[in-house]
């Protein structure tokens, strides 16, 4: 922490870590000089080679972080003469992974590989920076995450389609309904007011309350007015994933407005597959993908139908390693980066130089 004037300045990790309760100090790592590090490439493959031979029972980051830190120990393991597959040949104690930051889901297929154990839990988390959210996976397998709503916030939800009207409805936790998308407002007993998060929620459920992030605010993709938000494209991906077996690493979602010299538009989805575990056919799930989002996005149905505006969606795989390369680049290892499920047309640049084009790999100069 860095003092500032008359204030301090810090990460959201910097700050918790302020917060662990005594109980947990003595147990808990990394020590301190690793815990300094500025860069997390280094702190990465710090911790990988410190704690490669201690008794480690639990992990907790941002979810997509943890594949990171996996291959890391995984690569210092070998490197070391041992005949380590999977990261419980390592750290056979390994139970709990206490995630947030992004939705688990796409990320839970690729951890499971790389855990080698169907029994590690994941707790899934919800917790925005600027004020407590505080909702949790509580292992019913019920979607979303049980909101915990008596830990000093209240809560406002307006709903998406009302945003942008004079004077939009504020509706309390206790009357929201059921799959509707809404934009969060917190009151604190930290000192917000009436503040907008910029996050996209909905109820999966609401007996009893369960939330589910869509996005944000300012990410949602919109070619012809459908406001495609986060959540829509994971679901496509997962429908596709079901319809053309393999795994993702990571993937995201841009937009090619005026195709061939058109007036229209396709969605493009950049992938990276798991080594080895790509669709056979990446038309046909380029094809499933479109299902999918037909399926979750009524505007993008409608749109799709017979061509009229949008065009049939692209998928462009990344090379090996590519999704992580491109993080580095944008994010320069902030902790709290993730790659992006919406792609603005800057991001949709700097992620070219990773893609696969013709069979070859295509590098940044």
């Amino acid at each position: 922490m860095k003092r500032e004037g008359d204030a301090f300045v810090t990460s959201n990790p910097a700050l918790m870590v302020t917060r662990l309760p005594g109980l947990t100090r003595p147990v808990y790592l990394p020590h301190e000089d690793i815990k300094r590090m500025g860069d997390y490439e280094t702190k990465l493959a710090a911790i990988a080679e410190r704690y490669l031979d201690w008794d480690i029972r639990a992990v907790a980051g941002t979810t997509c972080w943890f594949t990171l830190l996996f291959d890391k120990v995984l690569e210092v393991a070998r490197r070391r003469g041992r005949r380590a597959r999977i990261v419980s040949d390592v750290w056979p104690n390994l139970r709990v992974m206490i995630g947030g930051g992004v939705s688990a889901d796409p990320y839970v297929p690729i951890l499971r590989k790389l855990v080698g154990r169907d029994d590690v839990a994941l707790v899934d988390s919800y917790n925005a920076t600027e004020g407590g959210i505080y909702a949790t996976s509580d292992f019913s397998g019920a979607r979303g995450m049980l909101m915990l709503p008596h830990r000093g916030t209240f809560f406002e939800f307006v709903p998406l389609d009302e945003r942008d009207q004079a004077n939009p409805s504020r509706v309390p936790l206790w009357a929201v309904e059921r799959d509707r998308p809404y934009a969060i407002v917190v009151t604190t007993t930290s000192g917000l007011y009436a503040y907008e998060i910029g996050d996209i929620v909905r109820f999966p459920s609401t007996s009893p309350l369960r939330i589910e992030f869509m996005g944000r605010l300012s990410g949602c993709l919109s070619l012809t007015q459908e406001l495609t938000t986060h959540v829509e494209i994971e679901r496509a991906v997962e429908h596709a994933i079901a319809a053309c077996p393999c795994r993702t690493v990571e993937f995201g979602a841009a937009g090619d407005v005026g195709v061939d010299g058109t007036a229209k538009a396709r969605y493009v989805l950049y992938v990276e597959f798991d080594e080895g575990a790509e669709p056979a056919r990446l038309a046909d799930f380029a094809a499933a993908f479109d299902e999918g989002l037909a399926a979750q996005n009524r505007v993008y149905r409608e749109h799709r139908a017979g061509d009229v505006a949008l065009l049939p969606p692209r998928v462009e795989p990344l090379v090996r390693g590519g999704a992580k390369r491109f993080l580095d680049e944008t994010t320069r290892g902030n902790v709290q980066g993730k790659f992006p499920r919406i792609l603005d047309d800057a991001k949709k640049s700097a992620l070219a130089p990773y893609t696969r084009s013709r069979g070859e790999v295509r590098s940044p100069s």
